[in-house]
């Protein structure tokens, strides 16, 4: 569980999930995606992990990852080399959310 010193915790709740590709496959199979927001509140990593990133290919990705810390040397997170190892590239942060871009699409952003 996050904590975070300005919030109280009043009760937790057991929320189900489903794997991203499920989400995919029964919403919008065969369907390209030109952008996909993920805001997950800490659990982006696990989401992008639970879907096949090489077929579904979203032009842009737009991920929320608090770890993303340009002040150090090595700046990356496990969100950042996910992606990038996947053939994406950090173009641009917005608060706490990196949008990323495939480098094989022809997009424009």
């Amino acid at each position: 569980m996050l904590t975070r010193p300005f919030m109280r915790l009043i009760r937790e709740v057991e929320v189900p999930c489903i794997p991203l590709q499920s989400v995919i496959d029964t919403h919008a199979k065969g369907t390209h995606i030109d952008l996909l927001n993920i805001d997950v509140e800490g659990m982006g990593l696990s989401v992008l992990r639970s879907f096949d990133i090489t077929k579904i290919r979203p032009a842009v990705i737009c991920i929320e990852d608090d770890d993303l810390d340009f002040s150090q040397e090595n700046f990356a997170s496990g969100i950042h080399e996910h992606l990038v190892t996947h053939g994406y590239a950090l173009f641009t942060r917005v608060g706490h959310s990196s949008l990323y871009k495939d480098i094989a699409s022809s997009f424009v952003v």
